[in-house]
């Protein structure tokens, strides 16, 4: 492994260190009578999403953000009103939000479109959410061609400022999330777009440098790329400005004959419409969403994030930018990031970072009443109920075993989040230890189940369980 001194390899920010890399396609659940609460920014901002007929929340239709499955702005449930007259439709194909930032377009509406490359049999009435009207989301350019290349008709694009009740609603499940999973069928699907993209348009054989230079607004910037365009340049290496170029061309770049070089952000996103994409990215500091990481290993793709040992904030930070980086020792970095490029333009493979599947050995639990462990769908609650299975409104809970310990999670395709032992922000996956016949957190809590009914609440607690109070492991095959 090549070691460098002034160049450090950017580490994830995800809290468990699990791939979690989905192979296959999610599914597609039918929500009948379904209501569409609207994103409207002069109501209370909690106040969207799309319900069951019982007022409860739909996962599958729902925004989480991080491994941990944070609801980003969703309430859990609402009320129904049988005095309302709700405007009606029959059928819809709910695709997500749309916020009219280029990355989280991916993340939060391509991210649900993989059923088009499908050949399913379902409504071209595409339903969304967005604080923006459909007349500003069409005005941007780029979204429009992204949306053309996916093979969607703006006019079947359909968002509401009213609470609407859907008839027979499909809800696929996200090909991804932020900073969570990957199905490897959605980066298939995205890579049968970007193959139909870069038909016509002409294979880039030169070297590139995705430059922010030119970016008026951001999160963040450099204060002194002017020199590492200028380091690239005397070394053949082109300056490109992604936000001037059509979609088509981004993905281009990304299929072309060179590793792409350029500062993380949304631009490199782009790569999952290309096919094992190599990129060398520079990020402004130690800890990179984990996001990049999941989209990259799920399309195989052959990408390193750098950032700079010494570095600091400059004040005041650039105008449109609530902060400005400056790298101390530009010369000494960009020669070990041009290192890093030059390997991979050789074929050379660059080690990076691996992570282990959440992988092992799997157990559904049963209490000492005989009744089993499992999870409620649309909260998250972990239960003790007396049949086996996954049902309406319940799925089995598992634990898996393997060499990073042992963790209690949902058996479901997509796993849902847990919400237990008075922590306010669900996990997909909670770590505990096995005590013999008894399962406990790191700080000593107990799991203990009461079993005096079917989907009685259980929960860990500092109360150390009684003798009899046993949890047995059984093999999930």
């Amino acid at each position: 492994m090549t070691m460098f001194s002034e160049a450090m390899k950017c580490k994830s920010n995800s809290k468990d260190n699990q791939d979690y890399t989905i192979e296959g396609l999610p599914d597609i659940r039918v929500v009948p009578n379904a209501l569409y609460l609207p994103k409207n920014p002069h109501r209370d901002q909690g106040y969207f999403g799309i319900f069951d007929r019982y007022g409860r929340l739909v996962n599958e239709c729902s925004m989480f953000w991080h491994k941990d499955n944070i609801l980003s702005s969703h309430p859990r449930e609402t009320k129904i009103s049988q005095l309302w007259d709700y405007h009606e439709i029959d059928s819809a194909v709910y695709c997500g939000y749309i916020g009219l930032h280029y990355g989280h377009v991916l993340l939060d509406f391509v991210s649900r479109l993989w059923f088009i490359k499908q050949n399913l049999l379902l409504p071209k009435k595409y339903l969304i959410h967005s604080h923006y009207t459909k007349e500003e989301i069409l005005s941007k350019s780029w979204f429009c061609e992204l949306i053309a290349l996916i093979g969607i008709d703006p006019n079947d694009i359909i968002l509401f400022d009213i609470p609407i009740k859907i008839k027979t609603l499909y809800a696929p499940n996200p090909g991804c999330e932020a900073d969570s999973y990957v199905y490897t069928g959605f980066t298939d699907f995205c890579n049968q777009v970007g193959d139909d993209a870069i038909q016509g348009i002409d294979k880039i054989d030169y070297p590139v440098y995705l430059s922010r230079r030119k970016l008026s607004y951001g999160s963040l910037c450099l204060d002194n790329e002017d020199y590492i365009v200028d380091y690239l340049i005397q070394r053949g290496v082109k300056e490109i400005f992604p936000e001037r170029l059509s979609i088509r061309e981004q993905i281009s770049i990304f299929s072309g004959k060179y590793p792409v070089l350029g500062i993380s952000g949304s631009a490199f996103h782009t790569s999952v419409f290309s096919r094992k994409p190599k990129a060398v990215g520079i990020h402004f500091g130690p800890a990179l969403t984990e996001t990049f990481f999941a989209i990259d290993r799920a399309n195989h793709a052959d990408i390193d994030y750098f950032y700079a040992k010494h570095m600091h904030s400059v004040e005041p930070s650039r105008p449109g930018f609530p902060r400005t980086i400056k790298i101390e020792n530009p010369e000494k970095f960009m020669s070990e990031v041009f290192e890093c490029w030059e390997i991979k333009v050789k074929n050379i493979p660059v080690s990076s970072e691996k992570k282990s599947s959440l992988q092992g050995d799997e157990f559904f639990i049963q209490d000492h009443a005989a009744k089993w462990i499992k999870i409620m769908k649309h909260n998250g609650e972990i239960v003790s109920d007396s049949s086996f299975g996954e049902d309406r409104i319940s799925c089995m809970a598992k634990i898996i075993q393997n060499e990073n310990g042992a963790f209690i999670m949902a058996d479901h395709s997509i796993g849902f989040p847990i919400f237990a032992a008075d922590k306010a922000d669900g996990q997909r996956s909670i770590a505990v230890k096995i005590d013999g016949a008894h399962i406990m957190l790191d700080d000593g809590r107990y799991l203990r189940s009461p079993a005096i009914g079917d989907y009685t609440p259980v929960d860990f607690t500092g109360n150390s369980p009684s003798s009899w109070e046993k949890f047995t492991l059984h093999p999930t095959k």
